[in-house]
């Protein structure tokens, strides 16, 4: 039977009181962050502003430099002038997609991890990116667990 916990007033006034007490719901992540060298560059790219904030919020809480942009050209000006350790770019976007991105990111720097990430039916999606030399496809919606494991896999485990 569960039963209610009381706290006297004055006791857990503060968050620092209160880690004594509770156990850290990231804890899990502790060890394979120590794995992460500070230094790993991640370029964003999605047309969705939404998307694209949460998704850059998420790397950098597991302490990964995130750049973010909104199309594909300047994710590869980006790229081309200051580098990245993994790109994740969406797959449908104006003007230059994700997978001719991929393609031309791949011609710069064939190590380079690029990950698709595409709303699209598996069929639809898979259909056009074995040409473009991308390293995965995350189809949308995934959960953040899984992109930690994706994004690790690429930059933590080195695939």
């Amino acid at each position: 039977m569960l039963q209610k916990a009381e706290t006297k007033i004055g006791e857990a006034d503060n968050i620092h009181n209160l880690q004594r007490y509770v156990q850290d719901p990231f804890e899990h992540r502790i060890l394979e962050d120590k794995d992460i060298e500070k230094s790993k560059r991640i370029i964003l790219v999605d047309d969705d502003d939404t998307i694209r904030k949460i998704l850059s919020l998420l790397l950098t809480e597991l302490k990964f430099k995130v750049s973010s942009v909104d199309n594909a050209h300047d994710a590869l000006d980006l790229f081309i002038n200051e580098g990245a350790d993994l790109v994740l770019t969406d797959i449908r976007m104006p003007l230059m997609d994700g997978r001719e991105l991929a393609f031309k990111i791949k011609i710069n720097s064939p190590k380079t991890p690029v990950i698709l990430m595409t709303g699209l039916r598996k069929e639809e999606a898979e259909e056009g990116v074995y040409n473009c030399h991308a390293d995965f496809i995350l189809f949308k919606p995934f959960s953040a667990k899984y992109l930690r494991k994706v994004v690790y896999s690429f930059l933590v485990n080195k695939r």
